[in-house]
């Protein structure tokens, strides 16, 4: 048998979760229920910024002739 030289650690998948979550949201993750409601207020900012305003007339009248 032969001995290593070096030990490599694995990353759980709570770590990988972690590090994207912290990339991508600027949050460092503590758990679900905190990183869910980060993500929903990141995705309700999101949408607010994407919905377009129509300056103008209605598209159709209803008004009575």
């Amino acid at each position: 048998m032969y001995q290593r030289s070096f030990v490599t650690k694995k990353k759980t998948n709570r770590e990988i979760v972690a590090k994207a979550f912290e990339k991508r949201t600027g949050v460092k993750y503590e758990n679900w229920i905190q990183a869910m409601a980060v993500q929903r207020k990141v995705e309700s900012a999101g949408s607010l910024l994407q919905k377009k305003i129509r300056v103008g007339p209605p598209k159709v009248d209803f008004r009575k002739k």
